[in-house]
C-alpha cells in the first residue's frame, strides 16, 4: 500500500534563493558533499541569478505534501545530450523513498528537454544515495576517485553502448550531494 504524500518538482523562483542557500549550507548536507565548504551569499546569488533563467539547466524545488523538501537540478556537461543531476532532500524527508521518486520525475523532465543521458557523482560512503540511484535504474561506475559515477540512459538506442563520463565545469554549488539521503 502506498501511503506516501504527494511529491512534485516545481521550477525554482526568485523567492527560493535564500531557502536554497540555507539548505545548501546545512552542516548535514555539507557533510555528504564533495567540497565540504559553505557557499557565501554572494557566490550563491551570482550562481542563482544565472541559473534561475536557464531553461536548459533548470533548478527545481522538491515539494512533498505541498511543503518544500529539497532541490534537484540539471547541470551542463560538455556533451549537450548529457546532464549532471544534483539533488538533496532536507533531513526530515530522508529515508522514505522520496529520492527514487525525485530521480524518476527528473528523468522524465530531462527527456522532455532533449537529454539522452544523466550522470551523477555519489560519494562512496553515501550508501543511501547509491541505493536511490540504483533503484531508479542508474548504473554505477567506479572512477577511482572518492566518488562513484552513476549513469542513466534515457534512450534505449544508447543503453547497450558504453558512454564516456565527462566532468562538468565546477561551480561553488557542485559539492551539493546528488542525493543526500534518499531511499
Amino acid at each position: 500500500m502506498n501511503t506516501s504524500p504527494h511529491l512534485q518538482l516545481r521550477p525554482a523562483v526568485a523567492a527560493d534563493e535564500a531557502r536554497l542557500l540555507t539548505w545548501r549550507n546545512d552542516p548535514w548536507i555539507l557533510a555528504l558533499g564533495s567540497l565540504n565548504r559553505n557557499v557565501t551569499a554572494d557566490e550563491h546569488h551570482v550562481w542563482f541569478a544565472k541559473r534561475i533563467t536557464n531553461a536548459r539547466h533548470p533548478i527545481w524545488v522538491i515539494e512533498i505534501a505541498g511543503e518544500p523538501a529539497g532541490m534537484v537540478r540539471l547541470d551542463p556537461c560538455s556533451n549537450p545530450t548529457v546532464a549532471k543531476v544534483s539533488l538533496y532532500l532536507i533531513r526530515a524527508h530522508c529515508g522514505q523513498g522520496h529520492g527514487r521518486k525525485v530521480l524518476a520525475l527528473t528523468a522524465e523532465a530531462a527527456t522532455s528537454l532533449g537529454y539522452r543521458e544523466l550522470h551523477a557523482s555519489v560519494r562512496q560512503d553515501n550508501v543511501r544515495s547509491q541505493r536511490a540511484f540504483l533503484s531508479a535504474g542508474y548504473l554505477m561506475e567506479a572512477t577511482g576517485e572518492p566518488e562513484l559515477t552513476m549513469r542513466l540512459s534515457l534512450d534505449d538506442a544508447t543503453a547497450a553502448r558504453p558512454v564516456s563520463i565527462d566532468k562538468p565545469k565546477p561551480s561553488a554549488h557542485d559539492d551539493a550531494p546528488p542525493v543526500s539521503c534518499a531511499a
